[in-house]
């Protein structure tokens, strides 16, 4: 045993500076496995957490007005009896609340609805935060104040003090002043199309002022709309989501009378959708690190045993086994690997704390930067275990030295020169000698090769997400589950003249395409009404619905509800239900995926045929009757053609939002182009794309870091190795500064070739892996696109990275004379 300790000793006394090295290593792995593993559990705890304490149900549904409740035969009251009185239900809170689709928010447009709720309301529980987003005491509102989910903060750059405006009435148009911010975590997340607000009451009866006032002048224009929030509570927690669905929905149809339904675990999807896709990619990048880690440990033993051959001999001379200098040897892997990951769980404490603000950006939660240690343990130990078996397998070299290694001092009898050394070049001579050392011991670059072009793919995949975000057509077309040019909203006493408009450049199609959604089989499912399935840009397998009676469905509707095309399932609209024939499946992202889709026809074939005189009996009808519909042309480059032509007549108007818009009186009240630059207006997609953009840098410093710490190791052990060639460089007149520029143009070929092998890998990996994962989050269309940028960055970076690092690592050259050559 004393043998051991002596060599133990010996090792991380002489090998110190890769023994610090491993220790960095094992630190830039720990600490990327604590900001993964812990954003993500505790962004999911907080999530559940202020579901609770705000009063959020397992169910939640914003249940039509009273009249319209009327018109569909039911009232409030009896859906909540109904709900009341069925076994799997423990209770129900119901809370009145305002809706609005359209809002100024700040400097921005939203067509996001609204839904705005009394702050004092007993049922529901918020807690306000000021501007740094820190907890607000006995917090109260004032009439015409507002409190806004924290996500405004990153869609619309909202500030305590600013505005949100909309219309009571046609001439009356209302303001709100921002005084706080809170967690809304139901429908805060910025990728959820839905936001609460939170006002006072006297705010609340100016509203229910506006909404009688509209239903007294029956013309239809209702500015703001009154309506249920209902929150429903399973009797049993351990209840399947999908079982308590359907079983409330059996008992009051619930979703058939809401505008909008989801469950709890829905909104958490929804609300947790950037995170769970950082944690995905981000533990695609913790393997690459670990991977990258045992290749540098790996060289690193390799390296030292070649080195130590002297030593090793002498050991074994004097007794030693095999297996003792084995042991020492993994003990002391062990031990530096130990460290390094101890050291890198509180360092990653304020990291968690930076992800965790650059995520608060899309889930509005504010998460405490808290470590698992629980977790962080058992990775400590696979970690050690694997290393434990790894340093065991690589040492099996230490068996073939023998004492007489020690004799000859670990030289060896016959050396082969490299097949690709060229002579020196005299014109040339810092980058002929830079190439010369590489190629004189290329395998001993192979691990910064393997790390860098590793780490290399992993930048160039980040990049091409990192682009993706901000590539306003890929977004529009990725984000869509039909094939469109524009869209307009006009009257329809001018679809004759806009028609004769548009074929004066090209053949054109109209179709409708609205959102709704209607239970599934008793589940609430996102159902896309389209006037011509045909133009669905994601149909994968069967035919398109055409009839009545048939429907198409998502994979994720087919696995979650056992479904394939030729099964027939039960569609219920308000209170009417039809078995639908499956005929297809598509795919789309919005909802992640659950959603179904049938022809307008087959929509309003569920409605009674008096439904809309009632409907209109009831609110009245406007003078004139807008439509929507969306434009496909048959040439797509005449698009700006079009949009002048109708610019010269309807006279539109860019507004903040990038719409075009025109006056009703006009005939047209929006005109908008898939071609054009709508970041700013996707508010949702905006703040993802600030994350990324942070993700990203974070994932360059990781990168740098490691590649940087690889390089140090392998050009310290060769300039061990080398000192005799400088100590002869510096004899015949070289200086240490071009010593040292050689070293960093030698690593700076290696990171060149590393970076390139590594972007050509990135260009093969980036659709099957990206595409993958952005597949398990609904997203089918993703199509990568090569950016130039994707490809140079990276390697520009690593190479820069290279040469800077080993330049630096080379300073130790200064320190040898040529006087060493006397020794030698």
């Amino acid at each position: 045993m004393k043998s051991v300790k002596i060599v133990v000793s010996g090792n991380l006394r002489k090998n110190k500076g890769a023994y610090i090295g491993i220790v960095v290593l094992m630190c830039i792995v720990s600490i990327a496995f604590g900001i993964v593993y812990n954003v993500r559990t505790n962004s999911m705890k907080r999530l559940e957490n202020k579901m609770e304490t705000c009063g959020y149900g397992d169910y939640w549904s914003c249940v039509d007005s009273d009249e319209m409740l009327a018109v569909k035969g039911t009232s409030v009251d009896e859906i909540v009896a109904k709900l009341e009185a069925s076994e799997a239900v423990s209770k129900v809170t119901c809370v009145k609340t305002f809706t609005r689709d359209y809002m100024k928010v700040g400097e921005f447009e939203t067509y996001n609805t609204t839904h705005i709720l009394d702050y004092s309301d007993e049922q529901m529980h918020f807690e306000m935060r000021d501007g740094d987003n820190q907890l607000v005491k006995n917090a109260e509102l004032s009439k015409g104040e507002v409190c806004v989910p924290i996500t405004y903060q990153s869609m619309y750059n909202i500030k305590i003090g600013d505005t949100i405006a909309f219309n009571l009435d046609e001439e009356t148009e209302y303001h709100l002043t921002v005084k706080y911010f809170f967690e809304e975590p139901m429908m805060g997340g910025s990728v959820i199309g839905i936001k609460t607000l939170l006002v006072n009451p006297e705010t609340m009866r100016i509203f229910d002022q506006a909404y009688e006032d509209a239903m007294a002048r029956k013309d239809g224009e209702l500015y703001i709309n009154r309506a249920w929030s209902l929150n429903v509570f399973k009797a049993d927690s351990d209840m399947n989501n999908l079982e308590f669905e359907k079983a409330i929905n059996a008992a009051a149809s619930i979703s058939s009378y809401a505008w909008i339904s989801f469950t709890r675990s829905q909104a958490v999807g929804y609300t947790m959708l950037t995170v769970n896709l950082f944690s995905a990619v981000a533990g695609i990048f913790i393997v690459i690190l670990l991977l990258a880690a045992f290749m540098v440990m790996g060289h690193s033993i390799v390296s030292s045993i070649e080195q130590d051959y002297v030593n090793i001999g002498i050991y074994k001379a004097l007794g030693m086994t095999t297996t003792k200098i084995r042991r020492s040897l993994v003990f002391c892997y062990s031990l530096v690997a130990v460290v390094g990951l101890v050291i890198g769980l509180p360092v990653s404490i304020p990291l968690i704390r930076v992800v965790n603000n650059i995520m608060l950006g899309t889930t509005g939660m504010v998460v405490k930067p808290r470590i698992s240690i629980i977790a962080s343990l058992i990775m400590m130990m696979l970690v050690v275990l694997c290393i434990l078996f790894f340093v065991s397998v690589k040492s099996r070299k230490i068996g073939r030295v023998t004492p007489v290694e020690a004799l000859n001092e670990g030289v060896k009898s016959v050396h082969f020169s490299s097949l690709l050394q060229t002579k020196i070049s005299a014109r040339f001579l810092n980058l002929s000698l830079a190439y010369r050392q590489f190629t004189s011991n290329i395998k001993a670059y192979i691990s910064i090769v393997l790390v860098t072009a590793m780490l290399t793919v992993f930048l160039v995949l980040m990049n091409n997400v990192f682009a993706w975000t901000y590539d306003d057509l890929s977004l529009s077309k990725v984000f869509s589950d039909v094939n469109w040019d524009a869209y307009i909203v006009y009257d329809e006493e001018e679809e004759e003249n806009i028609d004769q408009i548009i074929r004066q450049y090209t053949d054109y199609d109209m179709f409708t395409s609205s959102y709704e959604y209607l239970l599934l089989d008793d589940v609430n499912v996102q159902c896309n009404i389209i006037s011509d399935p045909s133009k669905l840009s994601n149909v994968l397998d069967g035919r398109l619905c055409e009839y009545e009676n048939e429907i198409m469905i998502t994979p994720y509707i087919s696995k979650e509800f056992d479904l394939e095309i030729g099964d027939e399932v039960p569609v219920t609209v308000t209170a009417n239900t039809k078995k639908m024939l499956v005929t297809g499946i598509f795919n789309t992202p919005y909802d992640l995926g659950r959603a179904f889709v049938m022809t307008t026809d087959a929509y309003l074939s569920f409605y009674p045929d008096d439904y809309y005189e009632k409907r209109d009996d009831m609110f009245g009808e406007s003078e004139k009757t807008y439509v929507r519909k969306n434009i496909q042309y048959e040439n797509s480059a005449k698009g700006e053609e079009v949009y002048e032509a109708l610019n010269k007549i309807y006279q539109f108007e860019s507004s903040d939002n990038s719409k075009d818009v025109a006056s009703d009186d006009l005939g047209i009240s929006g005109f908008y182009q898939n071609n054009e630059s709508n970041l700013d207006d996707n508010a949702s997609m905006k703040s993802i794309a600030i994350a990324i953009r942070g993700l990203t840098m974070l994932v360059y410093v990781l990168g740098a870091l490691f590649v940087s710490i690889t390089i140090g190791l392998v050009a310290n052990r060769m300039m061990v190795g080398e000192k005799k060639d400088f100590g002869i460089y510096k004899a015949i007149g070289i200086s240490s500064g071009k010593l040292r520029s050689q070293m960093g143009l030698r690593f700076m070929l290696i990171g060149l070739i590393s970076a390139a092998i590594g972007s050509g890998l990135g260009i093969l990996a980036m659709q099957p892996v990206l595409g993958t994962a952005f597949y398990q989050f609904g997203i089918a269309n993703y199509k990568a696109t090569l950016h130039v940028s994707d490809l140079l960055i990276p390697v520009v970076f690593m190479t820069v990275v290279s040469f800077a690092f080993s330049y630096i690592m080379a300073r130790k050259i200064k320190k040898v004379e040529p006087r060493i050559l006397i020794s030698q």
